[in-house]
């Protein structure tokens, strides 16, 4: 059974999914990750009323290395892989051949890690979806994050 990204239109129009999760992908707040457990649940909540409704949420987990290989969304925070422009960056690694979804690594420069839109943003290229040009759109793709204009309930 393949699981595709049903979302709601009101946030894209989501004809920008590029990439689908077959399954439930567990979403990892790595610890360290400096992304509060609170600002994550609030992240998730928007994408839940968006239609996003299939995930598994694990806590301040101990990711090695060696785990963040297969069969998740893990938050990992600040790293050396984002250049000195980026605010943050994903990674989503997929299966060329069926557009499945293996796992994915969000990372998040420090000084923005309090950023709900950012986080956002950037789950929802874990979740499979391309940026857009809506400028009032979570995945507008060239935006000043601070600038959208996204509700949240």
């Amino acid at each position: 059974m393949i699981l595709l990204l049903l979302i709601a239109p009101s946030i894209a129009g989501f004809s920008n999914a590029s990439s689908y999760w077959e399954g439930f992908p567990h979403i990892y707040n790595c610890s360290g990750s400096g992304i509060s457990n609170e600002m994550l649940e609030k992240s998730l909540e928007f994408w839940n009323s968006n239609g996003m409704h299939h995930y598994d949420l694990k806590k301040d987990e101990n990711c090695s290395d060696e785990i963040s290989m297969t069969g998740g969304i893990y938050i990992v925070g600040d790293s050396d892989i984002l250049k000195y422009d980026e605010h943050a960056r994903s990674r989503v690694y997929f299966d060329d051949a069926t557009g499945e979804i293996m796992y994915s690594h969000i990372f998040i420069k420090k000084e923005y890690q309090k950023n709900f839109k950012i986080l956002t943003h950037e789950l929802g290229h874990s979740f499979g979806l391309s940026h857009v040009f809506d400028t009032n759109d979570i995945m507008f793709f060239n935006a000043e994050i601070s600038e959208l204009n996204v509700t949240t309930n």
